[in-house]
């Protein structure tokens, strides 16, 4: 999962597929992309034939990160002195970009900056068949401008939709102790309320469960350490008996004069001694079944908009007592 909305990835692709790249460039005739606005000084045409590689790195991709996607197109482009990329974000469709390079024969490297999701700016130095993946619907991006003599820059950009939700599992995050020390605790659990007509209402139809609300500078932190520096909306300790439930429904608004859309949603789950209380996604097909000290993140919003495959629901618990301790990041 593409928590900052970026990753550098090394030797990406083989020098056998570099090379099968390479000719493939060769092939095409590269148009003129001097458009005076995001792009100068650089030559660039969609390529074919190469399905072979953008199958496996989209196996590889999928895999890696939990994502389901459509491929779009490849596109090569070529640098030279002057070449100018700007700081943009792509266009409708193009969801996630692998940005490969191929060849550089700079004397001075053009480092490729982005912006993160959690607006920290990045600065990535490619060596050749190294690849940055950025959500390139959300991260602004762009490239130090080309300062060279007859040198050039050979890249090739892979784009892909997203279809599926953004989601990962961390084992482990909370130890057994940890875990066993927030159930044992006091608290003082009230009936979980949904939002009904702009109001908080208690609706046992549709959630049933108990809330306790928890601080902990310490958990915070390390979710911190996960994500980055967003904002946190502050733990909330859920409990389920028996029976209990939590129907389908979106966490990414929350409403009021303080409204805010939640980018993460961040789901611990405190045991695994119970049956049932599977955190199921119906429209994706993803369930995940909660395990003592695991963490569950999804991103709620796809291109800074719903992402409605993230409907989500706490199926009831069949036998025992479900904990599980949960946060949200949001951004205005």
């Amino acid at each position: 999962m593409l928590i900052k909305g970026l990753a550098l990835l090394g030797k990406v692709i083989s020098s056998e597929e570099n090379l099968e790249l390479i000719t493939a460039i060769k092939k095409t005739n590269l148009s003129d992309e001097n458009d005076g606005n995001i792009y100068g000084n650089s030559y660039g045409s969609q390529i074919t034939g190469i399905d072979k590689i953008y199958d496996r790195l989209t196996t590889v991709i999928e895999n890696a990160l939990n994502y389901k996607l459509s491929k779009q197109n490849a596109y090569a482009r070529v640098y030279k002195n002057g070449g100018k990329l700007k700081m943009h974000t792509d266009r409708e469709g193009l969801d996630l970009t692998l940005s490969i390079q191929l060849n550089s024969n700079l004397s001075s490297p053009s480092k490729i900056i982005a912006k993160g999701l959690d607006n920290t700016i990045y600065d990535f130095e490619l060596k050749d068949n190294d690849g940055l993946l950025i959500l390139g619907r959300e991260v602004e991006h762009g490239r130090e401008d080309i300062v060279c003599n007859d040198e050039s820059l050979e890249c090739i950009f892979f784009h892909w939709k997203i279809v599926g939700i953004e989601y990962t599992e961390i084992e482990n995050f909370l130890t057994d102790e940890d875990c066993d020390n927030v159930i044992e605790e006091q608290h003082a659990f009230a009936e979980g309320m949904v939002l009904h007509d702009g109001k908080a209402k208690v609706m046992d139809e549709i959630r049933s469960n108990k809330v306790s609300f928890y601080k902990s500078e310490e958990i915070d932190n390390k979710l911190k350490a996960v994500i980055g520096d967003f904002k946190l909306e502050g733990l909330q300790l859920l409990k389920y008996d028996k029976g209990n439930k939590f129907t389908p429904h979106h966490d990414y608004l929350f409403e009021g004069a303080d409204g805010y859309k939640r980018l993460f949603t961040m789901l611990i789950y405190l045991n695994d001694d119970c049956q049932g209380g599977e955190t199921n996604f119906p429209n994706a097909g993803v369930k995940v079944i909660p395990k003592k000290g695991k963490l569950l993140i999804w991103k709620n919003l796809l291109n800074n908009e719903l992402n409605q495959l993230t409907l989500h629901e706490s199926l009831p618990i069949k036998k025992g007592i479900k904990y599980a301790l949960v946060n949200w990041a949001h951004i205005k």
